[in-house]
This record gives C-alpha cells, sequence and structure tokens, in this order.
C-alpha cells in the first residue's frame, strides 16, 4: 500500500537531527583511522591517498578545521620530503612515481607549492640524465671528438647548461 511505503522509507533513512548528532562520532572515527594510517606511514607511503581523503573529507565539510588543516600540511611535507630524499639518492624513477603519487592524491587548491618545485627538478634531472647516457654512448664508440657532429662532446655544453656549477 501506499501508506505502507511511507513508513519503509522512514525506517531505511535516518532523520536529520540523528545525521547532525552523529558526525562527532564520524569526526572521531575519521582521526581514529587517520592516526592508524599515520602509524604505517614510515613503512608504507601507499597509505598517503588514503589519510589525504580523510583529511580532505573533514575539509570538505569544515574547510578551516585545524586537525585536517594541520594533517594534509605534514603529510604533504612529509611527502615532498620522501620525493626529495629520492631524488637526492639518485633514486629518479621511484621520486617521479611518488611524485605523480602527489599529483593525483592532493587537489590542486590544496597542494603544496613544493611538488611544482619538485616536479621542475626531476624533469632537469631527468634532461641532464639523457644528455649524460648520449655522452657516454659517444665514449663508448670511442667518438671522443670526431667524427663531427657525433661526439660526446656536444652532450657537454648542454649538461654544463643545466648545472652550471659543475
Amino acid at each position: 500500500t501506499e501508506e505502507g511505503k511511507g513508513n519503509g522509507l522512514k525506517e531505511l533513512l535516518p532523520n536529520v537531527s540523528e545525521l547532525i548528532a552523529s558526525k562527532p562520532s564520524l569526526h572521531s572515527k575519521i582521526q581514529e583511522q587517520a592516526e592508524a594510517l599515520t602509524s604505517r606511514l614510515p613503512e608504507d607511503d601507499s597509505v598517503i591517498p588514503q589519510l589525504a581523503q580523510l583529511y580532505l573529507l573533514v575539509l570538505s565539510d569544515k574547510p578551516e578545521d585545524p586537525w585536517a588543516s594541520a594533517g594534509l600540511e605534514q603529510l604533504q611535507t612529509s611527502h615532498i620530503r620522501r620525493v626529495e630524499g629520492l631524488l637526492a639518492d639518485g633514486e629518479r624513477e621511484q621520486a617521479k612515481q611518488s611524485l605523480q603519487m602527489a599529483l593525483d592524491t592532493y587537489p590542486e587548491d590544496r597542494r603544496d607549492a613544493g611538488f611544482e618545485s619538485l616536479s621542475k627538478r626531476l624533469d632537469r634531472a631527468e634532461r641532464i640524465q639523457a644528455h649524460l647516457e648520449a655522452a657516454q654512448a659517444h665514449l663508448d664508440a670511442n667518438a671522443l671528438a670526431s667524427p663531427a657532429g657525433a661526439t660526446a662532446l656536444p652532450p657537454h655544453p648542454a649538461v654544463l647548461a643545466q648545472v652550471p656549477d659543475h
């Protein structure tokens, strides 16, 4: 009957006041999940997107929430340090993957500017590596200064242009 349908709908949907009352509980559950993921972060950076989504969920409801704002900022700072460490260790491919994870994870309007800087550094490192590999190939072919145009010398100025202090 029509009347029965209405009653069933009331049972399925909690009333608005119940939803509002449950928000503090939801916020504390999100915080608990975030703490659990944060504890895994030192060994497992695959939790970064999940952790970011928890902070972003809270911020979508309360854009100035201090806990979520600070958590997202700390997460991004940690992520930037991770990528910097990978670059410093010469792990360009892993750095590139971690940087791509950041670009996929953090919305542009909430993304730390440090990721843009890292992206430029990574691009530069890849250009330098390509020039060095070309020079090495010429050296391996015993083409230090000849034949003209196909030697190890042309890549050298290109590398120096990228890294003038070397």
